[in-house]
């Protein structure tokens, strides 16, 4: 079977990373979609282990499809009966057109709502349903049909119920820390920890952690579904689970309130009090070991509301060029001039999508 997995575009290099780790093979790539090759036991791989991946779904079906006629027919021969039935909720999730002559349009739900009734021999949808989400892709006029496996998304780990004003999503904090190039034993440190997003990530990462083993997955409940394998993997996941870090990480931030509920997130995520979180003037940090990783959040200015002072912010943090001098700072913002500000040129620039901000990801070695 193939699977699509998708990401927030400029992390595909991180994902790639964990794929190749997990031996899953790419098929094929586009703008924030990964397609791979894999059997039913590297589909529940890919739900646990992933830890920058968004969604994944199973990947239907593609074919040229210039009209409605095309959508109708091509959709209902799918083979829907691998994964659900009729007694599914079926919804029409999402449609996106990139120079296509089919656009996303109320009448293409519409018809692919229908197709897909008549292929299940289904009523329309009522109430009580497991809900089965579809995914149309187009792009220069070739449809790709995918079906949601994941159900809430991965981001969503259960650690953090508690978050601050301009929480960084999970996926994206895992993506940054192995963009980094940390290992663990090296020391994290993150002057603007919030909610401590980061931070938990790389421990979960340190102790070995599957980020999704404690989540439930649509694909539970598809009809493709061995249970036996599954409970199989996710034993295998909780054996290779570790207790101690191995890697010293500490958070600083300038509110207590904030700090309290780092250090809540960090128990709700099972990593107890391993983490030190304190209250700390991100200007006036010093090195607590000779080499290490600061990689931080730092307000953003647009996202706060206040431009000018996060951009005062980032000069002071030049300083970090003193107080941490053999340190690598990963610094991720939406301000295009940070380099200027922190009066240093970064290593390497990455250019993320994370939501409706383009931010860029700085790397200074």
């Amino acid at each position: 079977m193939e699977i699509i997995i998708l990401h927030a575009p400029g992390i595909e290099k991180a994902l790639e990373k964990e794929l190749d780790k997990l031996g899953l093979t790419i098929n094929d790539k586009s703008r924030g979609r990964i397609i791979v090759d894999t059997d039913l036991e590297g589909l529940y791989k890919a739900h646990i282990y992933l830890r920058t991946a968004e969604r994944i779904l199973l990947k239907m079906g593609t074919w040229k499809c210039h009209n409605f006629d095309q959508l109708f027919d091509g959709i209902k021969e799918l083979n829907w009966s691998l994964a659900i039935d009729n007694t599914w909720n079926i919804k029409i999730d999402k449609v996106r057109s990139y120079r296509s002559e089919i656009k996303s349009s109320p009448i293409t739900q519409k018809t692919a709502h229908k197709a897909i009734l008549e292929a299940l021999n289904c009523t329309e949808k009522t109430n009580n349903r497991k809900p089965a989400n579809i995914r149309l892709y187009w792009d220069k006029d070739e449809l790709l049909v995918g079906l949601d496996l994941t159900g809430d998304g991965l981001h969503k780990r259960g650690y953090r119920e508690e978050a601050g004003k301009a929480p960084l999503r999970e996926t994206l904090a895992a993506a940054m820390i192995i963009y980094s190039g940390w290992q663990p034993g090296y020391p994290i440190h993150d002057p603007f920890c919030g909610s401590g997003t980061i931070l938990i990530e790389a421990a979960l990462m340190d102790l070995n952690i599957a980020p999704g083993i404690k989540k439930t997955f649509t694909f539970e409940q598809m009809n493709f579904h061995e249970e036996d394998l599954w409970k199989k993997v996710k034993r295998e996941a909780r054996l290779q689970a570790k207790r101690e870090l191995t890697s010293p990480l500490s958070g600083g931030d300038n509110y207590d309130k904030v700090l309290d509920t780092a250090r809540l997130n960090a128990k709700k995520a099972g990593i107890g009090d391993q983490i030190l979180f304190y209250k700390e003037d991100a200007t006036k940090g010093e090195a607590d070991f000779d080499e290490g990783y600061i990689i931080t959040n730092p307000p953003y200015g647009e996202r706060l509301q206040d431009k000018q002072k996060a951009e005062d912010l980032y000069r002071s943090l030049s300083q970090w060029n003193e107080s941490y001098p053999s340190w690598r700072k990963v610094i991720i913002t939406n301000n295009e001039k940070l380099e200027k500000l922190y009066n240093q040129q970064a290593h390497i620039k990455r250019y993320i999508q994370y939501g409706s901000l383009d931010v860029t990801l700085y790397q200074f070695n």
